[in-house]
């Protein structure tokens, strides 16, 4: 529960455009009125290797130091996560900007060296109002199947590959 709670957090707060909330209100607003996210295309790329055991599920990753957001897609109504297949999965990079409340995806070119964490999804999508369940409520999913990380991926012109730890 705590692991689920703070890769969610991390990824939510940090990476997916701080969908954490505005000042609270009477009720009347629902989330997705609170939560704006911008999506631009974008060249960078991920391939993530080791995830044998989860073919057929779906992967998210984000990497706070650089505020990037790796995902299959994304819009603004909400993230899909990569298809894993035959132990891979690609993920688009994005870096984020903007605020917490009003952010954007956008494309991603650099040459860092980062560390990420990684979800295992068993749905392939999941919404503006489902992260907001996590965030607000910390209610219960049964979407987030598992977690890991990958440290020291080093990207060259946006394009990298990584190998997932449980």
């Amino acid at each position: 529960m705590k692991n689920r709670i703070k890769f969610f957090g991390i990824i939510i707060l940090v990476a997916l455009i701080g969908f954490s909330m505005t000042a609270c209100d009477n009720g009347s607003t629902k989330d997705q009125d609170r939560l704006t996210l911008t999506v631009n295309a974008t060249t960078g790329s991920l391939v993530v290797s080791g995830l044998d055991s989860h073919d057929g599920k779906w992967i998210l990753a984000e990497a706070k130091s650089q505020n990037l957001f790796c995902a299959g897609d994304a819009t603004s109504n909400g993230i899909t996560g990569a298809l894993i297949s035959s132990g891979l999965a690609t993920l688009k990079v994005w870096t984020i900007t903007g605020s917490e409340e009003n952010a954007t995806f956008g494309n991603y070119n650099g040459n860092d060296t980062v560390n990420f964490a990684f979800g295992i999804l068993a749905k392939a999508t999941i919404s503006i109002n489902e992260f907001a369940t996590v965030m607000i409520d910390e209610g219960a999913v049964d979407w987030l199947i598992a977690e890991g990380t990958a440290v020291g991926v080093t990207f060259t012109g946006g394009s990298a590959s990584a190998t997932y730890s449980p």
